[in-house]
């Protein structure tokens, strides 16, 4: 967080120990705007507090905590929070769930930046229009169907699962023995912002209990319609 905002309350129940504030850096904002389906456009502020994110010790010592991770290609794009991203990463225990949600916008993205992070990932989320971008940096065939497509990067890069989105259509999930196909949920959609990371959600906490890869998927696709029918 930037100057002048302290962090939630700690009766929120939400965990504030580990927010560090930047004295000099405005805190990150995002202007959205929506089309008439309720589908975003974003305008992603630059030169704030989580460009500039320090590695601590109270950092490392959390890092060695962790049962699930989320990070993505946005938080890294600046040099400083990459390298705690990276740090942070490494320095987790080989059971984390390292989940990498990848979340591509505008042009902060690399070949050589997903490649980094998928090294680090054991779980991959990303979306249909994610998918032939991911696989031309991975020189996976742009011709194979999407299933195929991601088992070869389930394979490719050593993941314990991945998870490919498709809006209104649902989700499919694939793991190095299963695959899970869901054929989404109708729902009056007002916004679709928070969609994705609620599916990541619900996604991690499943995988986290070793839940069905159906019931995972299932209810993933409820938590994201839910969100779909809630504004802002």
């Amino acid at each position: 967080t930037g100057s002048g905002h302290s962090g939630p309350p700690h009766d929120t129940g939400i965990e504030a120990t580990y927010l560090t504030v930047d004295p000099r850096r405005p805190t990150g904002t995002v202007d959205v705007t929506l089309d008439a389906k309720g589908h975003p456009a974003y305008v992603i502020h630059e030169g704030v507090a989580w460009d500039d994110i320090p590695f601590t010790e109270d950092l490392q010592r959390l890092a060695g905590q962790c049962d699930a991770v989320c990070f993505g290609t946005l938080s890294s794009r600046d040099e400083t929070s990459r390298s705690t991203i990276r740090r942070f990463l490494e320095a987790t225990p080989e059971t984390c769930l390292n989940i990498f949600d990848i979340n591509l916008r505008q042009h902060y993205y690399s070949e050589r930046l997903v490649q980094n992070l998928l090294d680090h990932a054991s779980v991959l989320k990303l979306n249909e229009d994610e998918l032939p971008i991911v696989c031309d940096f991975m020189n996976i065939s742009d011709s194979l169907p999407a299933r195929e497509q991601a088992e070869a990067l389930v394979e490719k890069c050593h993941l314990t699962a991945l998870a490919l989105t498709r809006g209104h259509r649902g989700s499919l999930l694939v793991t190095g023995t299963e695959v899970s196909i869901h054929p989404g949920i109708s729902a009056e959609t007002a916004d679709t912002v928070g969609a994705g990371d609620s599916f990541t959600a619900a996604l991690a906490m499943g995988l986290l209990r070793n839940c069905p890869l159906d019931a995972i998927n299932a209810h993933a696709n409820q938590v994201a319609a839910y969100v779909c029918t809630q504004h802002g």
